[in-house]
């Protein structure tokens, strides 16, 4: 799952929020047509897509847009422990104690475990969430003391 990541440059930042801003504003315009696809002329050349292509590809210029690398990898890629902790900003003996206690499934190919992208991905998102409504409470908590934040 290594790859090598170019820098986005200025220009290529300004073209991707150019094409975002009117690729979002089709798709919304688009929200009540029937047809599950897209065709888009290149160069004098038509080319069919799915429809779902389009919503990607606004989220992959939105990112370029903001100037982060973008990376595509399938949800059925299977992940070390250690590409595991790096997604999750955890230590690996985390992870490996999290898989031990079944929080997270996995399979073992010889004496290594492989994760699921996507079981890491829920996780991630459960931890985004917990981490929201703690941040939450220390607001509410603050307002109602009276910190100024």
């Amino acid at each position: 799952m290594s790859t090598v990541k170019k820098r986005i440059t200025s220009e290529e930042q300004q073209m991707a929020l150019e094409s975002a801003a009117r690729l979002s504003q089709f798709a919304r315009t688009r929200r009540s047509s029937k047809s599950k696809e897209i065709r888009i002329t290149l160069q004098g050349e038509d080319i069919t897509i799915p429809e779902k292509a389009l919503t990607y590809l606004i989220e992959v210029l939105s990112n370029m847009s903001d100037g982060k690398s973008v990376d595509i990898v399938a949800e059925d890629t299977e992940l070390s422990t250690q590409q595991a902790a790096g997604i999750l900003n955890v230590s690996r003996p985390f992870i490996v104690k999290l898989l031990e206690q079944g929080r997270i499934p996995f399979k073992k190919v010889g004496k290594h475990r492989r994760i699921l992208l996507q079981d890491v991905l829920h996780i991630k998102e459960q931890q985004n969430k917990v981490r929201e409504s703690q941040l939450e409470k220390l607001v509410k908590d603050s307002q109602i003391l009276g910190l100024g934040y």
